[in-house]
């Protein structure tokens, strides 16, 4: 079954109660939460002590609202030993905060090319194992699943990189985000059948959360789109996804609060229809 959900965060910075009951209001049943982007006052994980995770837990529920996922965002393929060690010390603390709530994934990107220049992508790559052997051993011991999201301009980039990270790293407690629009170069859009095809050879069994956006053609260049006007072929990827069997959120993200209800309508049709 694919559950439509939306990015927290989206919706602003506010106190749980008004941050989920605005998202609910608009049909949302499930959210993806990043506690220092979306909760007023936090800043990091180190500050989401048991208070901030009961009064979660109670808005959560009150407003009907499920939560499968964590965002836990940190700079795991960084070279330099004391930004990675930190990052790897932060997202340990969001691993905690996921399990003492019963979250069963946290997700994280790997990190952007272009905030170490001078770096290989090989380089970072070797940064990104080291991280994730110090990470998965943890998420071993507090059952919670650590899925990382290939990105075209990050570290980990294609789909044939992921199946190679999932073979090294052979952990049952590393998984997947797939995001169609990040994994997709612009010079891939017409093609982009091809290359969704790769995705669920590839990255298919491990997948366990999608997240949704739109992009158009804007003066040659790949821009933010709404859903309905966006160049992804919606129909063949989550065809294909369907295919996969699994129960998952397809999460939306860069979500317009304006047009809440109408995304809401267009990904709830998609999902109906390929579940």
């Amino acid at each position: 079954m694919l559950i439509p959900a939306v990015r927290a965060h989206d919706y602003g910075r506010a106190e749980p109660d008004i941050l989920f009951r605005r998202i609910r209001q608009d049909g949302y049943t499930a959210v993806m939460l990043a506690y220092q982007k979306a909760i007023e006052g936090i800043g990091s994980y180190y500050q989401v002590d048991q208070e901030v995770i009961h009064k979660t837990q109670v808005t959560l529920q009150m407003n009907g609202l499920e939560l499968r996922t964590l965002g836990v965002y940190m700079e795991l393929g960084m070279v330099d030993e004391e930004l990675r060690g930190q990052a790897v010390d932060q997202f340990l603390a969001g691993l905690k905060v996921a399990a003492a709530m019963g979250v069963p994934t946290v997700a994280t990107e790997t990190t952007p090319l272009h905030k170490q220049p001078s770096v290989t992508r090989q380089q970072a790559m070797k940064s990104l194992e080291r991280s994730l052997g110090e990470i998965l051993p943890h998420a071993q011991d507090l059952g919670v699943q650590v899925c990382v999201e290939p990105v075209y301009y990050h570290t980990l980039a294609t789909p044939e990189m992921c199946a190679k990270l999932l073979k090294d790293m052979a952990s049952p407690w590393l998984k997947l985000t797939f995001d169609p629009v990040n994994v997709m170069d612009p010079e891939q859009v017409a093609t982009q059948e091809q290359l969704w095809d790769r995705c669920m050879e590839y990255m298919g069994p491990a997948i366990r959360l999608m997240h949704i956006k739109g992009v158009c053609w804007q003066d040659g260049k790949l821009v933010k789109s709404s859903l309905e006007d966006s160049v992804v072929d919606y129909q063949g990827l989550f065809d294909r996804v369907s295919r996969l069997g699994l129960s998952m959120h397809v999460i939306r993200e860069e979500a317009v609060p304006q047009r809440g209800q109408e995304e809401y309508a267009f990904l709830k049709k998609l999902c109906d229809r390929y579940s």
